[in-house]
């Protein structure tokens, strides 16, 4: 989804989280304070992460649009091992340093009510 997309949607006040607004070398505390109003407006106004985007993509197409602008923007590093299994797999205590770290890609959060 292009900020031209998100700007014609009318809520245009979440484009402070775009991607290219905090690309660069903004101080981490400014990049912080953004995520955080951001946060604040949409907690306040939609009441949680979830209802924001049902309410901003109503349908299967546009999640399917967001979704490939999450993976456009944030793209998995080679670096790291991902997964989207529904159950993380449990790693216990003793493990813990053994164990390689899994990450979670952030576009596969959105829709999912109990990560809001």
């Amino acid at each position: 989804m292009a900020d031209s997309d998100i700007a014609s949607s009318g809520d245009a006040s979440m484009l402070s989280l775009a991607p290219s607004t905090l690309a660069g070398n903004e101080p981490l505390k400014e990049v912080q304070t953004k995520i955080m109003e951001g946060m604040e407006f949409m907690c306040g106004h939609y009441g949680g992460p979830v209802r924001y985007l049902a309410t901003s993509l109503p349908d299967e197409a546009s999640h399917g649009e967001f979704l490939n602008h999450l993976m456009e923007a944030y793209p998995e590093s080679e670096e790291h091992l991902y997964t989207t299994s529904a159950k993380l797999p449990p790693v216990a205590d003793d493990d813990l340093g053994a164990v390689i770290p899994l990450c979670v890609h952030v576009a596969v959060l959105g829709f999912i009510h109990p990560a809001a």
